[in-house]
């Protein structure tokens, strides 16, 4: 068996090394990404068209069948429902997010599981999602999508669907427990976390959730055909690379630009200041292995303990990467040797696992987003 944890990632083309192994054997995750590549090349042929037609409803039927080749629909079509009824916008289908993939030896297929539920119970996505899009299904994740663009998958959805909320979605056991968690919760929960906490909002989700849902599919399941974007490029500054995007401090840091940087200081940009992913001008210098630039950038008051939101450090980039000179800058200049991210991990464990073929594929594909340079030796 391997299994694969995924942050923002899903079945690209040559997005297949972007899948960070968990577990599994080196001789299982290498056939294993290999069926990666052969669902990728399914998810890339045409939709067939809207008109229903013998020849459409062949093709479809074909694309389903090979899909379901490589993935196990039964199952999938559940966790997709669930993801959709619980409101879990920042999920695979809601955000090509916070999921396991699986590959089962005894289907020999690839299998989904959730994880980070807390983006849950959530009427619309917090992302830059259309408005119009529907309440009762997220298309997202490559593999939705596909599959929602088959008229006969919609009613395999939709089935699915009713037959969830029909066995679990009850909701005044679901209340309950809400009215139980928070009681034993409510005296433990810190000052600052208790606005993000809200337990009013997830009743009224609950209550209404059943009503919004069958409103939306009295008629049948809605159309929607709006293809997912490209996904985010965690901790890229300068979005789509274009020239406007390329004037910010974080990519002078990135691309070791001192005096650039000293302009954007002049200009009073705050040198601790985040990009839209949270990571601020050191971080990037210290990712792209810009020693001269981390050290100017301490020198004139850069947190060198700063945590992006994964609350990942520039130590930990500097300790994965393998930049010793630079590890050692940034504790000299107050970096927290012990620090943990969100996973519990330090510096140290960071830079702790074996080098292997699959880290290799890691740190390139991070570097290919970043637009950095890594030296593999």
């Amino acid at each position: 068996m391997c299994l694969y944890e995924e942050t923002v990632v899903d079945f690209f083309d040559g997005w297949e090394g972007s899948f960070e192994l968990k577990v599994g054997e080196p001789a299982q995750d290498e056939k294993t990404r290999e069926k990666m590549i052969r669902l990728i090349e399914v998810l890339k042929r045409p939709t067939p068209g809207a008109t229903e037609t013998a020849e459409t409803q062949k093709q479809a039927a074909e694309l389903e069948q090979a899909i379901g080749e490589l993935v196990d629909l039964e199952s999938f079509y559940k966790f997709w429902a669930v993801e959709s009824l619980l409101g879990f916008w920042d999920g695979y289908s809601g955000n090509a997010n916070n999921y396991f993939v699986c590959h089962n030896p005894t289907t020999d297929k690839f299998h989904f599981m959730p994880w980070g539920g807390d983006c849950m119970f959530e009427k619309r996505s917090k992302l830059r999602v259309d408005p119009r899009a529907p309440l009762s299904v997220k298309t997202k994740g490559l593999i939705a999508h596909k599959l929602y663009q088959i008229p006969a998958c919609r009613e395999r959805y939709a089935k699915t669907l009713n037959e969830i909320m029909a066995t679990h979605w009850k909701e005044d056991e679901l209340l309950a427990e809400t009215q139980r968690i928070e009681a034993l919760v409510k005296d433990l929960i810190p000052p600052e976390q208790a606005a993000t906490i809200r337990f009013d909002n997830m009743r009224r989700f609950i209550r209404n959730r059943r009503g919004d849902i069958e409103e939306e599919t009295a008629d049948g399941m809605p159309v929607w055909a709006a293809k997912p974007g490209p996904l985010p490029l965690l901790g890229q500054p300068g979005g789509d690379g274009s020239e406007q995007d390329k004037n910010t401090i974080f990519y002078a840091a990135k691309t070791g630009n001192i005096d650039g940087i000293k302009q954007y200081l002049e200009k009073k940009n705050d040198i601790n200041g985040k990009d839209p992913g949270g990571s601020t001008a050191l971080s990037f210098a210290v990712l792209a292995g810009k020693a001269p630039t981390v050290k100017f950038l301490i020198s004139q008051g850069a947190d060198a303990a700063f945590p992006n939101r994964d609350r990942n450090t520039p130590l930990h980039s500097a300790a994965f990467l393998g930049h010793f000179d630079i590890a050692q800058m940034l504790l000299d200049g107050g970096a927290d040797l012990n620090a943990r991210n969100n996973r519990r991990e330090t510096p140290l464990d960071s830079c702790s696992a074996p080098w292997n073929a699959q880290i290799q594929g890691f740190v390139q594909f991070i570097a290919g987003i970043l637009q950095i340079d890594v030296d593999m030796n």
